[in-house]
C-alpha cells in the first residue's frame, strides 16, 4: 500500500466536503487530505486532525464534486463487463485512422488506440445498447435519421468530429455517416487490456470518466494512473486534474459494493407475473448505477448515488456472498424520477432477506419519504436477496433506489 500512495496531496478549496468510508463501512468528514510516503493519511477538519493507514481507507469521495456526464461517453475493453472504464469528452479528428482523439476531458486532450474502446455513445442520450450482445460480432453502427432507428455493421476505419467511416460488411462498400446520426458505436470484442497487478484504484471524476490502475500520485495539480492499457508495449498512463477528481476507490477487497456484482433474478411481476428470465425485447428490471428511466445516476429526495441498484415494480435480486461479509450498508427509497400524478402516487416497500430469512423490512415509502438508512449484520450470509415491491400492482410510477448498496469484511 505504501508504494501505491507514495505521494499524495490534496489542496481543496474550504467549502469542499470529503468523506472518509473505511473498511467497516463507516465514514468521517474533513476538508483537506495529506497522505505521505509512508501511507499515513491525515485528514484536516474544521477541528482537530484525525489521522489513518490508508490500508483501512475503502474510498475517498468528494461532495462538492458531483458527477455530470457531456459529450461523448467511451467505454474501454476491459476485463470486468459491469465495471469498464469510461472516457468523456469530445471527439477530434484523430492523427491516424486506427485512433480515437478526445477533447476536453478531464485528463486534457488525450488520443489512445481504437482497439482500446468497446463501445462509444453520446452521453446525453437516451440510446441503450443490446443487453446481453453476441461474443463473436462485426462493428455495430446503430443510426438515428429522423423518426427512423437504422443499423449498419463491419470494421470501423475512422471516428472524427463530422462523420464516422465503416467498411459496411452490409453494403460491401466504405460508407460514411455525419456524426449526428451516430447513437452508438458497439465494436467487436477484443482484448485490450491486462489483468490488473497489485492493488488498483478506480478513479472517477467529476465529469464521468472512470479509470481503473495503480495510483502513481497525487498531487495539488496531477492524479496519475497507471491503466491497464498498453501503448507499443508501454503502459498507458493518464494525468487526471486533481481538481476534477470526485472518488477514489481503493479495491482491497475489504469494501464491495452489490452493483459490481453479478446478481441473479429470482423473480419479478409486470401487468402480471413474468418470467424469471424475461423476453430479450422488454425493458431490464433492474439496472446497475443508473436510474431506470434515463441514463442518469440513481437520485432519492435531490441525493445522488454514485453506485447503486435501481428496480422496476417487484423485483428480488440474489447476490452470492460467500460467507465472506460481516455488514450490509445501504440507503432504500423511491427514486426521484418516480414522479406523482393527479390521480396517482407512487408506494413500495424493501425487504433484506439473509439465507431465506427476513432480516430487515422497511415501511410503505412514497416519493417524499425520506430514504432509510439500513444497516445489518450479515456474517456467515451465503445469499443475499434485495427485494423491491409496488404496494399496488397497477402502479406503473413506483421505482425503488439502493443507494450505495455495498458489503463490507
Amino acid at each position: 500500500m505504501k508504494t501505491l500512495f507514495a505521494t499524495l496531496l490534496l489542496s481543496l478549496a474550504a467549502s469542499a466536503q470529503v468523506t472518509i468510508v473505511d473498511n467497516d463501512g463507516g465514514t468521517r468528514k474533513g476538508r483537506d487530505i495529506l497522505v505521505s510516503a509512508a501511507g499515513e493519511v491525515t485528514v484536516l477538519t474544521d477541528g482537530a486532525p484525525f489521522r489513518m493507514a490508508i490500508s483501512e481507507i475503502a474510498e475517498i469521495t468528494y461532495e462538492s464534486r458531483s458527477v455530470e456526464r457531456s459529450g461523448w461517453e467511451i467505454q474501454l475493453n476491459n476485463r470486468s463487463s459491469r465495471n469498464r472504464d469510461l472516457l468523456s469528452g469530445k471527439l477530434a479528428d484523430p492523427a491516424g485512422a486506427d485512433t480515437i482523439h478526445l477533447q476536453d476531458t478531464d485528463a486534457g486532450d488525450i488520443e489512445f488506440p481504437i482497439n482500446f474502446a468497446y463501445s462509444i455513445r453520446d452521453a446525453k442520450a437516451q440510446f441503450q445498447f443490446p443487453e446481453n450482445p453476441p461474443e463473436s460480432r462485426p462493428d455495430q453502427l446503430f443510426l438515428r435519421k429522423g423518426d427512423r432507428r437504422d443499423k449498419d455493421q463491419g470494421v470501423v476505419n475512422r471516428i472524427g468530429k463530422d462523420e464516422v467511416e465503416i467498411e459496411s460488411d452490409l453494403f460491401k462498400e466504405v460508407r460514411k455517416y455525419k456524426l449526428p446520426e451516430v447513437e452508438g458505436i458497439l465494436f467487436s470484442p477484443l482484448s485490450g487490456a491486462a489483468e490488473p497487478q497489485g492493488i488498483q484504484v478506480t478513479v472517477m471524476t467529476k465529469r464521468g470518466m472512470r479509470v481503473t490502475g495503480s495510483l502513481v500520485e497525487m498531487t495539488d495539480k496531477a492524479c496519475t494512473v497507471q491503466t491497464t492499457h498498453a501503448v507499443k508495449g508501454k503502459p498507458w498512463v493518464l494525468n487526471l486534474h486533481s481538481g476534477s477528481v470526485a472518488s477514489i476507490q481503493v479495491m482491497n477487497g475489504n469494501l464491495v459494493y452489490l452493483s459490481d456484482m453479478k446478481p441473479s433474478l429470482l423473480d419479478t411481476w409486470h401487468e402480471a407475473i413474468a418470467p424469471v428470465d424475461p423476453p430479450k425485447w422488454s425493458d431490464p428490471w433492474f439496472y446497475l448505477d443508473r436510474q431506470v428511466g434515463s441514463n442518469a445516476p440513481l437520485q432519492v429526495r435531490g441525493k445522488r448515488y454514485r453506485k447503486g441498484i435501481a428496480t422496476r415494480k417487484h423485483v428480488e435480486l440474489e447476490f452470492d456472498l460467500g460467507g465472506q461479509y460481516s455488514k450490509f450498508i445501504s440507503q432504500v427509497g423511491i427514486g426521484d424520477e418516480a414522479q406523482p400524478t393527479s390521480t396517482c402516487a407512487p408506494a413500495m416497500v424493501f425487504a433484506v432477506m439473509a439465507d431465506g430469512k427476513e432480516v430487515w423490512k422497511s415501511k410503505a415509502h412514497g416519493p417524499d419519504t425520506v430514504a432509510d438508512m439500513v444497516t445489518l449484520n450479515v456474517k456467515g450470509v451465503q445469499k443475499l436477496v434485495l427485494v423491491s415491491d409496488v404496494v399496488d400492482l397497477n402502479d406503473s410510477l413506483a421505482f425503488g433506489a439502493w443507494g450505495d448498496a455495498r458489503v463490507v469484511k
